[in-house]
């Protein structure tokens, strides 16, 4: 996708747009019951859709929670995926997260690339069109001491991307909250196998410190329409924080 780029004018600061890099192949699949391999299974989801699940994402600011979003077995193949890097992740020093990008030949990475979580995603919150995106998939883990500030996420492309929050474990005191577009505030406990769609500049959340237990997630994040631009310094620099995690560069 080639959009002309637009320049910084020196009387006006107008906004860098280039080509969003989407994956346009065929992701790597096996078939069901192969064994644990660099290549996932089919990533079935189970999640109901529904309008009204789509008005509640709209009254939300574009946030959505959908338990029991994967098939158990796709589940269990993301467990243990984001497990095998639990001691990988680099800590965050302002917020004590923990994490790290995932090799696009990863098992995890081919899961959230599978154009079927895009089509999932995109019927319950009525959005029309979106895409598995180039941007780095990541695991995470929050441990005691760890949290996530107030903030509305950075929007990286045009139209806003959704990002996708998909825990794999959480045995943690901690909560996701939201504030909705009539200044409501929710409180979500995530559970394994649950998915917190998020729309970029959306509504504001945060995450509770956690006190005890372990919270582990994927964070993966999908392109809305057919043209989408990316904005190129904002995507560039969130994408080489994301392959850095917790470095101070």
């Amino acid at each position: 996708f080639f959009d002309t780029c637009q320049h910084l004018c020196p009387r006006k600061m107008v906004l860098f747009l280039c080509p969003c890099p989407l994956r346009n192949r065929t992701p790597q699949v096996t078939v069901r019951g192969s064994a644990l391999s660099s290549k996932p299974a089919k990533a079935s989801v189970v999640a109901d859709a529904s309008v009204s699940r789509a008005e509640e994402f709209r009254k939300n600011g574009g946030v959505l929670y959908i338990p029991n979003f994967l098939s158990e077995e796709a589940f269990q193949r993301v467990r243990e995926g984001v497990d095998a890097v639990k001691d990988e992740m680099k800590t965050e020093p302002f917020s004590g997260r923990a994490g790290v990008a995932l090799p696009d030949d990863h098992q995890v990475t081919g899961h959230f690339r599978d154009k079927e979580i895009a089509n999932r995603v995109a019927a319950v919150t009525g959005l029309k069109s979106l895409h598995p995106s180039e941007f780095p998939i990541e695991a995470r883990k929050y441990t005691p001491g760890s949290w996530m500030q107030w903030h509305s996420d950075i929007v990286l492309m045009h139209p806003p991307q959704l990002e996708l929050v998909y825990t794999t474990h959480n045995d943690s005191d901690s909560h996701t909250v939201f504030r909705d577009t009539a200044g409501v505030t929710h409180k979500v406990r995530t559970e394994p196998n649950s998915v917190l769609v998020v729309l970029a500049d959306g509504a504001p959340h945060m995450v509770s410190m956690t006190n005890t237990g372990e919270r582990r997630i994927v964070k993966a994040v999908l392109a809305q329409g057919d043209n989408p631009s990316c904005d190129r310094w904002q995507y560039k620099r969130s994408a080489d924080y994301a392959k850095n995690f917790g470095s101070s560069s």
